[in-house]
Order: C-alpha cells, then sequence, then structure tokens
C-alpha cells in the first residue's frame, strides 16, 4: 500500500510541476502580448489626443478663454478614461515656459522647470509630429513576490509616466508659439496587476484540480494493468504447479497397475496350481 501511495504522489508531483510550468509561462507571454497592445494602444490614443488639441490651439490661437481649453482638456481626459487610458496631467506652455493652461488629475505631478529639455524640445518638432518620451525616473514597484516576477518579464511595465507633446504653431505660418504636453499611465498599474494575480490564482486552482485527476485517471490505469498482470501471472503459476503435480503422481500411478497386474497373474498361476 505504501508503494501504491509512493507512486500515486510521484506522477501527481510529475503532472502538477509540468503543467504549472506550461501554465505560467503561457499565462507571462499572454500577459505580455495583453500589455503589449494596451501599450500600443494608449500610445496610439494619446498621440491622436495631443494632435487634436494641438490642430484645435493652433485654429484658435490666443483668442481661447483659460477655462473654455481646461473644459476642453477635461472633456478629453472623460473619453480617454472610456478607452482605459490613465491620464494625469495636461499642460499648455507658451514657448518661455509660462503655463498658459493645464488640467491636472495629479496634484504631486507639477512642473519644477517649464524650461527643461523635456518640454522645450517640443518647440523644435514639426507641424503634426509628437514626441513620446519617459516623463520621469520614478518607476512601478512592487513588493509581491508576484508582481515583481511579471516586472522581471515585462520590463516595460516599470514605466510609470510617460509623456506625449506636440507643438502650437501659428495657423498658416511657420511659427511656434506654444507647445502642449500630455503624461499618462498605459495601464492603471495596481489594478492592472491586482486583476491578473486574482487571474493567475484562478489559473493555478484550476491547474490543480486537473492535474489531480489526471494523476488519479493515470494511477487507477497502471493500477489496474499491473492488478490484471498479476493475476494472470497467478493463474499461470497455479497452472503450471498443477501440472508438476499431475507429472509427479504418474509414476505412482503406473507402479499401481504394474503391481495389479503382477497380483492378478500371481492369483491365475496359483489357480492353475489348485486345479491340477
Amino acid at each position: 500500500m505504501i508503494l501504491k501511495l509512493i507512486y500515486f504522489f510521484i506522477i501527481f508531483i510529475s503532472f502538477e510541476a509540468t503543467l504549472l510550468a506550461l501554465n505560467t509561462h503561457s499565462f507571462i507571454k499572454d500577459l505580455g502580448q495583453e500589455y503589449l497592445e494596451k501599450k500600443d494602444s494608449a500610445d496610439t490614443m494619446v498621440r491622436m489626443m495631443v494632435l487634436n488639441f494641438s490642430r484645435y490651439l493652433e485654429k484658435a490661437e490666443k483668442q481661447i478663454d483659460t477655462e473654455d481649453i481646461n473644459t476642453y482638456f477635461s472633456r478629453s481626459v472623460l473619453i480617454s478614461k472610456e478607452n482605459s487610458v490613465h491620464i494625469k496631467n495636461i499642460f499648455y506652455l507658451a514657448t518661455d515656459g509660462s503655463v498658459l493652461a493645464s488640467f491636472s488629475l495629479n496634484k504631486d505631478l507639477y512642473i519644477k522647470d517649464t524650461n527643461d529639455p523635456i518640454f522645450t524640445k517640443a518647440l523644435r518638432l514639426r507641424r503634426g509630429q509628437v514626441e513620446l518620451t519617459l516623463y520621469d525616473t520614478e518607476k512601478n514597484e512592487s513588493t509581491g513576490y508576484f508582481e515583481n516576477k511579471l516586472l522581471e518579464n515585462i520590463p516595460d511595465l516599470k514605466e510609470k509616466n510617460i509623456m506625449v507633446s506636440a507643438p502650437v504653431y501659428i495657423q498658416d505660418k511657420m511659427d511656434v508659439y506654444s507647445s502642449v504636453h500630455i503624461i499618462y499611465e498605459r495601464v492603471d498599474f495596481e489594478k492592472f496587476l491586482s486583476l491578473k494575480k486574482n487571474q493567475y490564482r484562478e489559473r493555478l486552482i484550476l491547474t490543480i484540480i486537473i492535474g489531480l485527476l489526471f494523476s488519479l485517471i493515470l494511477w487507477l490505469f497502471f493500477y489496474f494493468i499491473v492488478y490484471f498482470l498479476i493475476k494472470e501471472k497467478i493463474s499461470e503459476n497455479s497452472y503450471e504447479s498443477l501440472l508438476r503435480k499431475e507429472g509427479k503422481q504418474s509414476p505412482s500411478a503406473v507402479t499401481e497397475e504394474k503391481a495389479s497386474s503382477e497380483q492378478n497373474k500371481n492369483s491365475k498361476s496359483l489357480d492353475a496350481v489348485y486345479l491340477d
């Protein structure tokens, strides 16, 4: 019985190790592909958004009120939320670095130096051109083992704040008079990891159940095969032993027949003597 249990555990551990390795590899690969799609979708959407801002502000030039610009920004942010793009801040800067208008969902991401090259290089872009850069060195981090493994396998997930910039030209001229910048996250990091962690937990439980069932089925299959082989071997051994017994009994039977025949002969000879 102990050997049967050991054999079952060997099958179970082998199945579980194989299934978990394949499942984890498949999960990380699918997650990387999913994040890549989200990343491309978010980058494309924000690029289109900053271009729309640039065209809108170019046509309006300096005649638009700041409140109208903020309303336009906030309406665009609401639309981006429906498409799962996490926009944090929008800055509309003049060529001298002064803030003409802004929309902030994250007060921590304030501009320290509006004349920093990360902002001023947008003034050197051509009309209709956009620049995508990493806004700061701050990265997404986590203390969990699962989250750290994901960050190791998907390095782009570490990038926290991305900025897309575009110049605003004077209409029908080649002169730049302002620039617009959008700071955003491609995904909501905490929400994204929490969702994927729950999905992986569900897949892990399902994998363990499937591995247990397959191990049990395989163990029973081999158990019955071994059982029938042993049964067949026992029947063969019993048949051979029976033959041996019959073989041992046959010489004695012959001797008995010989003895009975000799007795018959002796009795006949005695009868003949008495008759004479």
